[in-house]
């Protein structure tokens, strides 16, 4: 028998094995029952919400008729249960079904202190692996435009064994959090009861590699696995308590009690911390890293052994392309483009050693594309990676070449995504004013927490209050989007596409008079990486506005670009609408300095037929 696994047995006969005897041991006093039954642990334990009900509607999970609404019920139910004699099937007693409970049970010494029989939980020590079991991950993967409750991006947990750590924790087990949604539901109706709670959620468990199948070579998003600091009864808490509500049924909404809200109740358990208590109506995955930061400041423990980045796929395939010299790059993108079948007379023209970069670069961008085209792959595909393959395994093995790829900056490691900033401004039409600006969620341009060639900002408001006291709505953006394919690295056949879309309302002036215009923007054009940092782009929108209703056209240029603690974003452009028939140039320019982790000031000067300017002070929480 391993170390490992003596010690996994000698935890479960301290905290929850307890076997029958000839006398069964009594219950703790009332009083002691009633303080235990408030205390926050095991409020946790039972995901009891601020209604005082619990949060999970399976009724396995409770031992008690009434535990899922009275938490002294379900805490006498326990005890009973776990004070209960053992029979054949250990797996189905209250401390193998309960082993969180039963942990924390005998930390507060409401179990008998004695030593009693063991019983070991079989099921459970060979689902968590617990004799191989060295660490937590908890997982911040990036947002995915595909889908709109995945935009925000995503978390999940890894339990870490010996022997995922060779392949990467691929065979390692993967605990994720979402909506149970039917195939085949629409996007509308998605969203629709993905905010009203229309769907029930719960936690499955799958081998991580079924994850990485989906975000990283299918969806190419990327990761970030933050390995968690935890002592081994902190790590047992977690676990054991995965093990109780796998399979559980909670509601679920998207904007808030979603996979990033239940994990971040998953550590509060662990630590008894409560990271969600200044949570709103909005709890975005990013957010829960800044809470686990504000947790560390207020007990000097940190939540993080280690960060890793996990590029994706196409990150991948992007930084293999861009390791090629120029004539490599030439024949891999004509294979490309006339079907590498029959690859052999494209490559002659290359040396053994660069047909072998050129090939191993092609099964890496064939086996990206028949993630991308997954459930139904193109034969074209399929026969242009086997004639790349019979290429390759004529040629000698070759150890990995180029450098690594270099480490994309974590989100959590930017500014928190809620925004609120107050300023002072004028405008040669209206004079001066103050402006008072908020965003429940802002990954901005502008600002320090800006997605890699993007922003995704939601809620943008703005309102200015001119001198006499006068209230007027500057901007209400209920989404702000941008995208931008700034890649130096060309593929042929993929998309050079950036584009962007706005809905909300923005006051603008019309034939000399102030107007709040409620409609959109949505445009698509180029945009090119000259450096780390600068970006460049143009974009052609198409407009749609109200007030009064017109459509036009308006092409712009812009330039992004940044320094440890600033960042430029400069727009010109001109647009046409058919109310006014005539063109009109806008001009745009925002500096942002960072002054300190939370908090930045902002120059802005804008120009739509009148001068604009304001100067406001940034905070981030």
């Amino acid at each position: 028998m391993s170390y490992c696994l003596r010690r996994f047995l000698g935890a479960c006969a301290l905290f929850f094995c307890i076997g029958a005897q000839a006398q069964v041991a009594p219950l703790p006093a009332a009083e002691t029952l009633q303080a235990l039954a408030r205390h926050p642990q095991w409020l946790r334990l039972l995901h009891v919400g601020k209604d005082g009900r619990s949060e999970i509607h399976s009724s396995e999970f409770f031992l008690s008729r009434d535990g899922a609404t009275d938490p002294q019920a379900e805490l006498q139910a326990t005890l009973q249960a776990l004070l209960a004699p053992q029979g054949a099937d250990a797996d189905s007693h209250a401390r193998c079904r309960f082993p969180a409970r039963a942990l924390w049970l005998a930390q507060q010494r409401a179990l008998p202190a004695h030593a009693l029989p063991h019983a070991a939980c079989p099921r459970l020590a060979a689902w968590a692996r617990i004799e191989r079991l060295r660490s937590v991950s908890l997982l911040l993967v990036s947002g995915y435009f595909g889908n709109p409750a995945s935009s925000f991006g995503h978390s999940l947990l890894r339990l870490n064994t010996e022997d995922g750590s060779a392949s990467d924790g691929l065979v390692d087990l993967g605990v994720n959090f979402g909506a149970l949604v039917p195939d085949g539901e629409s996007t509308l109706v998605y969203v629709v009861k993905g905010l009203s709670g229309g769907y029930q959620a719960g936690f499955s468990d799958k081998p991580y590699y079924s994850h990485d199948l989906i975000y990283s070579r299918t969806e190419f998003r990327d990761m970030w696995d933050h390995e968690l600091e935890l002592d081994e009864g902190e790590r047992l808490m977690l676990v054991y308590h995965l093990w109780e509500i796998v399979g559980k049924k909670f509601t679920y909404y998207f904007l808030k009690e979603n996979c990033a809200y239940r994990m971040a109740e998953l550590l509060a358990l662990v630590r008894n911390d409560d990271l969600l208590e200044r949570s709103g109506l909005w709890f975005a995955p990013v957010e829960m890293f800044h809470r686990l930061q504000e947790s560390e400041g207020r007990s000097g423990r940190r939540w993080f052994r280690a960060i890793r980045f996990i590029p994706s796929a196409e990150r991948v395939l992007r930084h293999e392309f861009g390791a090629l010299d120029e004539e490599q790059a030439r024949v891999a993108n004509a294979l490309i483009e006339h079907g590498a079948a029959e690859p052999k007379n494209e490559l002659r023209t290359l040396a053994s050693a660069q047909q072998i970069g050129v090939l191993d670069t092609l099964m890496a961008y064939y086996n990206y594309r028949m993630a991308a085209e997954e459930p139904h792959v193109a034969a074209e595909t399929r026969q242009a990676k086997d004639g790349v393959v019979r290429a390759r395994l004529q040629l000698p093995p070759s150890p990995p070449s180029g450098a690594a790829i270099a480490p994309e900056r974590s989100p959590a490691e930017g500014t928190p995504p809620m925004l609120a900033a107050i300023g002072v401004g004028h405008d040669a039409r209206t004079g001066d004013f103050v402006r008072l600006h908020w965003a429940p969620f802002s990954y901005e341009l502008s600002g320090h927490n800006a997605l890699a060639g993007g922003e995704l900002v939601v809620l943008d408001t703005v309102v200015d209050v001119g001198r006499s006291g006068h209230v007027t709505l500057d901007t209400l953006d209920v989404i702000r989007v941008k995208k931008f394919n700034a890649t130096p690295t060309r593929i042929a056949g993929e998309s050079w596409l950036s584009w962007q879309v706005r809905l909300g309302a923005r006051r603008e002036f019309v034939g000399g008079e102030q107007r709040v215009r409620v409609g959109g923007t949505f445009g698509g054009g180029y945009a090119a990486q000259w450096s780390d940092a600068l970006t460049v782009y143009a974009i052609v929108d198409g407009v749609a506005l109200g007030n009064p209703a017109s459509v036009g056209i308006e092409p712009q240029f812009g330039v992004v670009a940044h320094g440890d603690r600033w960042k430029l974003w400069l727009e010109t452009g001109t647009r046409y609408e058919s109310a006014a028939r005539h063109w009109t140039p806008r001009h745009h320019a925002e500096v942002t300095g960072r002054l300190s982790a939370n908090s930045a000031v902002r120059l802005e000067l804008g120009y739509d037929g009148a001068a604009r300017s304001a100067l406001s002070l940034i905070r981030y929480w």
